[in-house]
């Protein structure tokens, strides 16, 4: 009758310790990421595997909390371990084993939580500075030309559907872009979901047909993409301006790239709508 009655009550006991070593598995957890350890491992994975889904990303962070979690979770068997092997009085290790995981979590917000979001800040006001000036590099505008077959693309091909696709893909390739860049500096780059207004057209320059592409997104940067067909060739100008100012398309960098590429000039004060 008594073993009958020993089996239930060690079955109970087990459940409750496993309880107990979750608890302490998820307070690792939530330590590591609030201090942005957390961000900083998937970074890492994003970066080394070179995929960019959320689909993936969701996948390692998955796999990274399980990871965490399961890591408390042995850790803390093994100090209930040892203080059961102690030769303490049975009194002392019940409020040692009370007492460990409130100890578990003071103890890695001294030695991780704060010194480490502390030098998280310091670094990302660095990056912040570093990246601005090495991106701006003297211009407050940045040009950039992509060339590729036109694949018997022509002017007359260039209506509202072409223009509205070519507005949609600019605004998935610059957003997965600027993951990527968020993801190298450490940050998560599932959060970046920034706002943007996006206005696109067509204008006749110099007798060329030419998509123009504006896309601003909120507090960030803004961009004015120009494409046009030169030969058997599709071109592409893109002009990124750092801050609020306006992208002359007739004068400066974004107006010198436009030339070099077309071999035209937009009317003298001539601004993207």
């Amino acid at each position: 009758m008594t073993n009958k009655m020993e089996k239930p009550l060690k079955e109970k006991s087990s459940k409750y310790w496993s309880i107990y070593h979750l608890i302490v598995g998820s307070i690792l957890y939530s330590t590591i990421k609030a201090s942005g350890i957390y961000d900083r491992i998937l970074s890492f994975f994003y970066i080394a595997s070179g995929h960019s889904s959320a689909i993936f990303y969701g996948f390692i962070a998955g796999l990274t909390t399980i990871a965490i979690i399961l890591a408390g979770y042995i850790f803390s068997k093994f100090i209930v371990n040892l203080i059961n092997k102690s030769q303490m009085s049975n009194k002392s290790k019940d409020i040692l084993k009370v007492a460990f995981p409130l100890g578990f979590f003071v103890f890695l917000s001294v030695i991780l939580y704060i010194p480490y979001t502390q030098l998280s800040k310091q670094e990302e006001d660095k990056k912040l500075s570093t990246n601005y000036k090495a991106l701006e590099g003297g211009e407050k505008v940045i040009t950039a030309t992509t060339i590729q077959p036109a694949q018997g693309l022509r002017e007359s091909d260039f209506n509202q559907v072409f223009l509205k696709n070519i507005e949609k893909w600019l605004i998935e390739t610059i957003t997965k872009k600027a993951r990527q860049k968020i993801a190298e500096m450490g940050h998560n780059p599932e959060k970046f979901k920034p706002k943007y207004t996006a206005n696109s057209g067509y204008v006749i320059v110099e007798g060329k047909k030419l998509a123009i592409i504006k896309i601003k997104f909120e507090e960030i940067f803004q961009t004015v993409t120009i494409i046009g067909i030169r030969g058997n060739e599709l071109v592409r100008v893109t002009c990124i301006r750092l801050d609020e100012g306006e992208i002359f398309l007739w004068s400066g960098a974004c107006g010198e790239e436009i030339r070099k590429a077309f071999g035209i000039r937009f009317p003298k004060n001539y601004l993207p709508s």
